[in-house]
């Protein structure tokens, strides 16, 4: 009998999407190559060119293993609006507002979670004995298990701060949908006036209740620097420990909301409901209450993924929302409207392409390359690389 693990593996490996990355690695590869020699002047010997070769081939390495890790990170962010829009028609334009919410409560939380493991005590001083009558002052002798403590605590407070955030935006997930996003079912034009009417409603309560800007995450020691590997290779190949972990969680999520969508008999449901909303009806379903499910089960995969992202220990503003909300749109048009595994797809390519453009040509590497894929692909896929079919069946 054939692994689930096995199917998940083969339901990526197809010749569109195999061919798509490839072509991205392949021109980086030669164009990096030829970038790097132009600029350094052509070598005189042989073990000057061997070097070069090797030194750009080390970096293309690094640049291919952060890509597709970041790529896992970026899925995390699309995947839950690709899954409202394939299995309920809904195009949500507040998508990026939710994952803007999921990492300015996420930063939150870390810093008041880790608070209350702090050890403080006081003290009485007195810089000028005999002068000055001692007072006391406050010294903090652990700043909390989030930095201070094993790398098993670290993982306990970012376990606890995505539960936490996963609920907040679920209960976000479920009051929207009721009230705004069930009204407009079966209306694209409503939907995206109404959902984009929501970002702004969440925004605006996001700069009520922490501001605009809201500051970065410290990282603690277990997630600060890189990951050496091949050290035998010129000092080694390194990978941000945020990568690492951001793409082991996204794997993880990948393979279960795969499984879930197609082998579980919630999944199926779902699915039927995408071709037959009626016949389930008859049966006796209640497709609205699948629907709630649905909306709440792909915000919580945004609540991760925003939290994921504030690891990267950057300051965040509310204007993240509308940053990520382009390479939200982007991956999913890459890889097929409605379409999981294709969102997945997509994810990679934006990140190798943003990864290889700030080593080859920064002044492409932002939102210009995002977009530049994004054409490309859709110039020779004009459906995507894994559309989603009315069944439901290229999930």
């Amino acid at each position: 009998m054939e692994g689930e693990g096995d199917s998940v593996f083969k339901a990526l490996v197809e010749e569109k999407n195999l061919m798509a990355i490839a072509v991205v690695m392949l021109l980086s590869l030669f164009s990096g190559l030829v970038v790097k020699l132009a600029i350094n002047g052509s070598a005189e010997t042989q073990p000057e060119l061997i070097a070069a070769i090797s030194s750009w081939l080390k970096v293309w390495l690094e640049l291919t293993v952060a890509g597709i890790l970041m790529g896992f990170v970026y899925f995390l962010l699309s995947a839950g609006m690709t899954i409202v829009f394939g299995l309920m028609g809904v195009f949500n334009l507040a998508h990026g507002a939710f994952i803007a919410t999921a990492t300015f409560v996420f930063i939150h939380i870390i810093y008041k979670v880790n608070s209350l493991t702090r050890i403080t005590e006081t003290r009485m001083v007195s810089p000028l004995p005999g002068v000055i009558e001692p007072s006391e002052k406050l010294f903090i002798k652990s700043e909390g298990w989030f930095y201070d403590g094993s790398a098993f605590t670290t993982i306990l407070i970012i376990f606890i701060g995505v539960v936490i955030v996963s609920a907040v935006i679920g209960m976000i997930a479920f009051v929207y949908e009721r009230y705004i996003v069930r009204l407009v079912y079966g209306n694209t034009t409503l939907q995206m006036l109404i959902t984009l009417g929501g970002a702004v409603v969440l925004i605006e309560l996001l700069m009520t209740t922490y501001g605009a800007r809201t500051p970065g995450l410290r990282k603690p020691a277990l997630l600060f620097g890189h990951l050496q590997f091949l050290e035998f290779w010129d000092g080694g190949v390194g990978v941000l420990r945020t990568r690492i972990l951001g793409g082991a969680i996204g794997m993880v999520v990948f393979v279960i909301t795969y499984l879930v969508l197609m082998k579980t008999k919630v999944g199926i449901l779902i699915r039927a409901g995408v071709e037959n909303k009626e016949m389930l009806e008859a049966q006796g379903y209640n497709i609205k209450r699948l629907f709630v499910l649905v909306f709440i089960f792909a915000n919580i995969i945004a609540a991760i993924g925003g939290s994921v992202y504030s690891l990267n220990g950057v300051s965040m503003t509310t204007d993240v929302s509308n940053e990520l909300l382009l390479i939200v749109i982007a991956a999913i048009m890459i890889g097929g409207v409605g379409s999981v595994k294709g969102c997945l797809v997509g994810s990679v390519l934006i990140a190798l392409v943003h990864n290889y453009m700030s080593a080859i040509y920064p002044p492409l590497s932002g939102q210009v390359s995002v977009v530049m894929v994004m054409l490309a692909v859709l110039l020779w896929q004009p459906r995507g690389l894994n559309p989603l079919e009315s069944n439901g069946e290229q999930l």
